[in-house]
């Protein structure tokens, strides 16, 4: 028996994240959640391997604080992997409750430059040169437009990336660059 795919809308994964805060699950519970639930279906259907080196792509908002659990989860885990993080002057709360909890941060590093960023980090202008399997967790479902700032900037340095060498690019919710509801491609 096949069973039915179901892809919600962008309203209708909004509707399920309110849902399940309103059923006393935190936003930052449901954000560890879906970090770990990634992280283990990529392992259970081998999109990712012991071997792989992995850099994972984060935004400012909810999509970005599923990342960092993603890369949290892969330090605990030992696997190789760097967190590059779009510079921005607001990401939110829970991204950077997510952010304190992180073991290390020796292989963080923004990408772009606002004067306004909170985080204190080393700027990169590239995707580091082992990497295997890359996470998009730039934008999430809210996505509306074609990315801009460093978010353009991440999906540039992921395409000159991708021109080298064959990767794994896993996204996290939708590709950014994807409007979520029409299929309507950005980039």
């Amino acid at each position: 028996m096949m069973l039915e795919t179901f892809y919600p809308s962008s309203s209708e994964m909004q509707q399920c994240d309110l849902r399940t805060i309103a059923e006393g699950v935190s936003s930052f519970e449901l954000m560890n959640r879906a970090g770990v639930a990634v992280l283990d279906l990529c392992l259970a259907d081998a999109f990712l391997t012991d071997s792989d080196s992995c850099c994972i792509l984060c935004g400012a908002g909810n999509n970005g604080g599923d990342g960092l659990v993603i890369y949290r989860e892969l330090l605990r885990r030992s696997f190789s992997c760097s967190l590059l993080i779009v510079a921005s002057a607001k990401y939110s709360k829970d991204f950077l409750d997510q952010f304190e909890t992180l073991p290390s941060k020796e292989s963080c590093f923004l990408v772009g430059e606002d004067p306004d960023c909170p985080l204190e980090l080393p700027v990169t202008h590239e995707i580091p040169e082992a990497v295997s399997v890359v996470f998009d967790c730039l934008l999430g479902t809210g996505q509306r437009g074609a990315p801009r700032g460093s978010v353009a900037l991440a999906l540039e340095m992921l395409a000159q990336y991708k021109d080298k060498k064959p990767i794994t690019c896993i996204a996290v919710d939708v590709p950014t660059g994807i409007d979520a509801d029409t299929g309507q491609v950005f980039v």
